[in-house]
């Protein structure tokens, strides 16, 4: 694809393949298939995060770290989605609270990953694509509700993740198009 003017931003393929997943979910109608791809970016960033950090521990070089917690109170909400959100200038108390649930308030995202994003994950993808037994229904108003509440945090911790492993590729896919620097 060829941005206005011609230009073509450079990204690296590693950010082009989650921000594809990314782009999957927000093109999706269905609320299990969006879930699916935010889920599995937020899963297989720490995985690349592993990878990454042994190569750069084997040559010598120093090994990122990140400290990724949910935030504690409705300043640090707000304070989160500015960051990823930088065109979005106002937001209601509504969404406030569906974005970040007060029982997952203050906890780290790899726990919030673990224990709550991830048997939903399960149970979604047995529905959907293995052969295990199925544990969720596509149609009872419970499941949909369930997948419904945690969508829109998947879809913020997406794009914190992929801000934070990518910030010089998330800073060149947010600018407006045509304002791509070339190289």
């Amino acid at each position: 694809m060829t941005f206005a003017g011609g230009v073509t931003p450079h990204l690296n393929d590693d950010f082009c393949h989650y921000a594809s997943l990314y782009r999957e979910g927000m093109n999706s109608n269905s609320a299990f298939y969006r879930f699916l791809c935010f889920y599995k970016i937020i899963e297989s960033i720490p995985a690349r995060r592993r990878r990454t950090a042994e190569a750069a521990k084997q040559a010598g070089e120093e090994v990122r770290r990140f400290r990724e917690v949910m935030p504690v109170n409705r300043d640090e909400v707000l304070a989160l989605l500015k960051e990823v959100y930088p065109w979005r200038v106002q937001w209601d108390s509504f969404a406030l609270d569906q974005i970040v649930p007060a029982e997952i308030m203050g906890k780290r995202i790899s726990g919030v990953r673990e224990k709550v994003l991830n048997p939903l994950r399960i149970g979604i993808a047995h529905a959907l694509l293995n052969t295990g037994e199925v544990r969720i229904s596509l149609d009872k108003l419970e499941h949909i509700q369930k997948v419904n509440l945690w969508l829109p945090l998947c879809r913020v911790l997406a794009r914190l993740m992929l801000q934070n492993e990518f910030p010089d590729e998330f800073a060149l896919a947010m600018k407006p198009v045509g304002t791509f620097p070339t190289r």
